[in-house]
């Protein structure tokens, strides 16, 4: 697998410069030859610009498996941020992945897109499919020379995109996993190939590889902690699963309300969303004692955080009751947060925050039990790889944006204000002090007895 350096993203529509002539090309976009017909086309290197946050990347995923379905015989490479890559790593999703960090500053910028260019263009494309919606991934797909590029027809990019794709009717009441789904089977379509009543099976699944697993239970043996071996533990994806598009619709949400809620204490909203369908089949295994994993941060929300006190005595609450093992989990940009957590609590705790790497986190999460998360990229990921997980919503919209999972509990109190989708409460954050501790706990018992009975 080769694994390129991408520096920078572009900053300003204005391209000020001309690629020089032995890129064999005298401008920076033109028609290709390479464009192909659609029975000979599958078969090609395809370049797949991935979004850009954990989160979006992991609800994209149904996509991919679909995309790596259509391209079967091609050779993709993802396009994607840092701390996105590898994220897919052992997913059997890509054959090349190109790094692309981003920039600061113009001149930056701009130096570094001229140099990417060119690195891109000595791949030369054949097709290119843009999950992000910026006009600046279009641009550089187009300087890149890839031959058809195809994406939404968003931010004012209609007229870079060979394939301009429409927005599903009704798709702003569908959970974003649809939204991603759209556009591949929109490219199945033109392809010329049937997609009938059949979608894929909407639930992103990941899996840990077996080497992050058996680091990971090193990591925790250092810190005294017994874990699930892997070969007991680990959930497998099911292959070849389809679902009707019938059954894929949004199901009732079952709610738990507790007897203790009154007038001045409205009961608190605990959703659960199952779908007709099962991604996956845990093979449960002997375990010592469980995991629960506390991600406390949200790096680029301060409003999203639930209460740094109620994080701990949650985690505290299940390890005096059910004897669980806690670990904090976060990125670098978490740690503060992730300490206040583990300086609260009164049982033990191992601090994992800005110590491990997407991949890494991900096998973290696999030998986890039990996940409680603010609304982050981490939940999802727990969530897609088939650990039961608990999130706090406060002011995000929850509806289209909750992890998509059997074993996934959304808590939050319906207040006026909410969703605000501000970065900063500017008045009493009650969307997040409202949560209670006993509200979260009840979730995660649920979710246990949920998994339990799988």
């Amino acid at each position: 697998m080769k694994v390129w350096s991408l520096e920078s993203r572009v900053q300003s529509f204005e391209l000020p410069f001309e690629l020089s002539k032995s890129d064999n090309e005298s401008s920076l976009f033109m028609s290709d030859s390479r464009l192909q017909t659609p029975d000979s086309r599958l078969a090609m290197k395809v370049m797949i610009r991935v979004p850009n946050w954990v989160g979006d990347a992991v609800m994209a995923e149904p996509a991919l498996r679909r995309l790596r379905r259509i391209f079967k015989d091609a050779r993709i490479t993802f396009v994607a941020r840092p701390w996105v890559a590898g994220l897919f790593e052992g997913e059997n999703l890509y054959d090349d992945v190109i790094p692309a960090p981003d920039a600061r500053g113009y001149l930056q910028s701009t130096t570094q897109f001229i140099k990417d260019a060119r690195t891109l263009r000595r791949e030369k494309f054949d097709y290119g499919v843009l999950l992000t919606n910026s006009f600046a991934t279009a641009v550089m797909a187009r300087a890149a020379g890839v031959a058809e590029v195809a994406g939404y027809a968003t931010d004012w990019r209609t007229a870079l995109l060979h394939k301009p794709i429409t927005f599903e009717k009704g798709y702003k009441s569908k959970h974003q996993v649809f939204y991603y789904l759209n556009l591949a089977l929109d490219i199945e379509r033109s392809f010329g190939k049937a997609t009938g009543d059949d979608l894929p099976n909407p639930q992103p699944q990941l899996q840990a590889t077996a080497e992050s697993l058996k680091n990971a239970r090193r990591l925790f043996a250092d810190e005294g902690f017994e874990v699930r071996s892997p070969e007991s533990g680990a959930w497998s994806p099911a292959s070849g699963l389809e679902t009707p598009a019938s059954e894929v619709g949004d199901s009732q949400a079952d709610f738990i309300n507790d007897e203790t809620c009154t007038a001045e204490r409205p009961a608190p909203d605990i959703r659960f969303y199952p779908l007709k369908s099962k991604s996956r089949t845990p093979d449960t295994g002997h375990r010592t004692k469980r995991l629960v994993a506390l991600n406390p941060g949200a790096t680029n929300s301060r409003a999203k955080q639930w209460l740094a006190e109620r994080f701990a005595a949650t985690a505290d609450a299940l390890a005096e009751r059910d004897g669980f093992q806690t670990i904090i989990i976060g990125t670098a940009g978490d740690v503060g947060r992730a300490n206040e957590v583990a300086q609260l609590m009164q049982t033990k705790v191992v601090n994992l925050a800005g110590r491990t790497s997407i991949a890494e986190l991900k096998a973290v999460l696999s030998l986890s039990s039990l996940v409680i998360s603010n609304d982050t990229g981490a939940a999802h990921v727990s969530a897609a790889l088939g650990v039961p997980t608990v999130v706090v919503f406060g002011p995000t919209e929850h509806f289209a944006t909750r992890p998509l999972s059997d074993l996934a509990a959304v808590v939050r109190h319906d207040v006026e204000c909410s969703p605000c989708m501000l970065k900063d409460c500017p008045i009493d954050h009650r969307c997040m002090t409202r949560v209670e501790v006993d509200d979260v706990y009840a979730a995660a018992k649920r979710v246990l007895v949920m998994s339990d009975k799988r």
